[in-house]
């Protein structure tokens, strides 16, 4: 991907070894993303990123571990994804983040969000019809709108996924 200006700067390197017919792969894909930052803008006060993702693809299924981590934040995800589209996946993903980390995005326009948000969920099901089971949850949360005069404090939500429904 070519961007005029490049706003995004960090080191990305990928090895990809796969044999076999091209429409059912076996082999290995690695990508490692390091020192990913925002080069303008507010978000260059945002916390450096990480990505390192591993992919083994065997029989037409790629067994995936991925991990996200900016700071403090961090999300994962660990499991099994067919090549085929209408075949069942079977991923986990857990995270967890410090809504501080918005600090840089929202402080210029006077608000600021205090909070921990964690995710624990599956996906299984084909990409035609996913099923997502887990919980997104965020405790001691804190909203302040100083323009506004606005703050909530004391927030707590929960989102629970059961198959094609979610409940808040």
């Amino acid at each position: 991907v070519v961007l005029p200006q490049p706003h995004l700067a960090g080191l990305m390197q990928a090895e990809v070894r796969l044999t076999g017919a091209a429409d059912r792969p076996d082999g290995r894909l690695h990508l490692s993303a390091t020192g990913l930052h925002l080069r303008d803008g507010p978000g260059t006060a945002l916390p450096v990123a990480a990505v390192l993702a591993d992919a083994t693809l065997a029989g037409g299924v790629a067994q995936v571990t991925a991990r996200l981590s900016a700071g403090r934040n961090d999300i994962s995800l660990t499991g099994s994804a067919p090549l085929d589209p209408g075949a069942a996946m079977d991923l986990h993903a857990t995270g967890s983040a410090d809504l501080a980390v918005l600090d840089p995005l929202l402080a210029g326009a006077g608000r600021r969000a205090r909070g921990q948000v964690t995710l624990d969920a599956t996906i299984t099901g084909s990409r035609a019809q996913p099923r997502a089971d887990g919980t997104l949850r965020l405790a001691n949360g804190d909203f302040q709108d100083i323009g506004q005069g606005v703050h909530i404090s004391d927030i707590g939500a929960l989102v629970q996924g059961t198959g094609d429904s979610l409940h808040l």
